[in-house]
């Protein structure tokens, strides 16, 4: 490493000089400090400097890559940095600076490797954002009441709603939940022995209250209390749904991952019931 050779001086040019004046000057002082001409015992070192100064400041990208680094005052070395355009890329050892056009190339070739990926992700949002809006909105439909067979081992008449115990409700399908007692219903709905009052949702049918007796229930183990939560991934698909796609592609990603993750799962849930 050593000190930027200032190229501009070499030619005797201003930093502003075309590139006719700095092609003038560069065969006037090749005249003058030839050898076979000049009377100077340095003339050899002086035209092999206002050759090299001249094989940068003709070469556009090289010129810009110099005066780029002659403007900030980097020290390094020009062998090491500056490539003939002619030379192969895959020829470049590692570390070389690269040109304005390779620069140029790379951020078009990101944009549109964003673009690409965050349309997949806009696709897969939408899908999210209609299956979590379902979900969503069936948590405030009106609910359907359904009477079915159920053998409950407690006598709901004696339980004390102010006291949060767990209960087991079983079905005839034997299935078993998990119930927990959240008000008294003093109303005659016209429960039979052996039934239960199952409150369920509009759309996916689940249990949002049972009666038993004259005992309200929630189901603990059910899906109901997370339908809530699907605003939240309806928002977050609305985000990455209108989401810039030229911006980079791991915030869409990220919520869209997560997205799919929670409405998959509830869906597998869902099925299990």
């Amino acid at each position: 490493m050593f000190d930027l050779k200032d190229y501009y001086k070499i030619l005797r040019v201003s930093r502003l000089a075309s590139a006719d004046e700095i092609k003038r000057s560069y065969r006037r002082l090749a005249s003058k400090f030839h050898p076979d001409v000049s009377t100077d015992p340095n003339s050899h070192f002086i035209l092999t400097e206002i050759n090299e100064a001249y094989g940068v400041l003709s070469n556009v990208n090289a010129k810009i890559q110099y005066d780029q680094l002659l403007n900030f005052q980097v020290t390094v070395e020009f062998n090491e940095v500056f490539v003939p355009v002619s030379e192969d890329p895959r020829k470049r050892r590692h570390g070389k600076m690269e040109t304005l056009e390779e620069k140029q190339k790379k951020q078009a070739f990101a944009i549109m490797r964003n673009i690409s990926f965050n349309k997949r992700m806009r696709l897969l949002s939408i899908v999210t954002f209609l299956l979590g809006g379902l979900i969503f909105l069936d948590h405030y439909l009106p609910n359907s009441s359904v009477f079915q067979k159920a053998y409950p081992y407690f006598n709901a008449d004696t339980i004390d709603v102010n006291r949060r115990m767990l209960y087991n409700l079983h079905l005839t399908n034997g299935k078993q939940i998990n119930i927990e007692p959240i008000e008294r219903n003093d109303e005659a709905i016209g429960l039979r022995m052996g039934e239960a009052l199952f409150i369920r949702t509009a759309l996916l049918k689940l249990n949002a209250k049972i009666q038993v007796g004259k005992v309200v229930f929630k189901q603990l183990d059910g899906l109901y209390d997370l339908m809530l939560f699907f605003g939240i991934i309806c928002l977050s698909s609305l985000y990455v749904i209108f989401y810039r796609l030229s911006d980079s592609m791991v915030v869409s990603t990220i919520l869209t991952f997560f997205n799919c993750i929670f409405v998959l799962a509830f869906f597998i849930l869902w099925l299990a019931e």
